[in-house]
């Protein structure tokens, strides 16, 4: 199995429990006429768009190029921190009014329901995740030449 080199340790170091516990959310799901396995797991979702977004990247180096020189971030640190926000691209999504949309499957995976209402897009949360977590912390560890 591919994995980027940022997420190799992490994944070595998960137990039982934390695998449990991840697949626990759906990240894509299918409607009631569909075929096929009625959910994706989140976690599944997001490892796979950073390992297509990583190739991609590996096979464009003009994108990256662009990015660094937009940045002032080069190199693998800059593969890594784009392949981790491509990872967190749908971190909202772990909302439990996101995952009550489909209350079928928030009690099969979960083992309890919820009352927590769908208000605010799964996208802007992630956002402000990012703008006041992950953004910060890029920002706080890079210096520019």
């Amino acid at each position: 199995m591919f994995l980027p080199t940022v997420f190799q340790r992490q994944v070595q170091m998960m137990t039982k429990e934390h695998i449990d516990l991840i697949n626990r959310y759906w990240g894509k799901a299918k409607s009631d006429n569909e075929v096929g396995p009625s959910y994706h797991p989140l976690a599944y979702h997001c490892l796979d768009v950073a390992a297509c977004g990583h190739l991609l990247l590996q096979h464009r180096p003009g994108c990256l190029r662009q990015i660094n020189e937009l940045s002032g971030i080069s190199g693998t640190k800059l593969l890594d921190w784009l392949v981790f926000l491509l990872a967190i691209h749908d971190i909202g999504k772990f909302a439990d009014g996101f995952q009550n949309q489909r209350t079928d499957l928030f009690l099969r995976l979960r083992g309890r329901t919820s009352q927590t209402p769908y208000q605010e897009r799964n996208d802007p949360l992630g956002h402000r995740f990012g703008l006041n977590g992950c953004i910060g912390s890029l920002k706080r560890g890079t210096k520019r030449a």
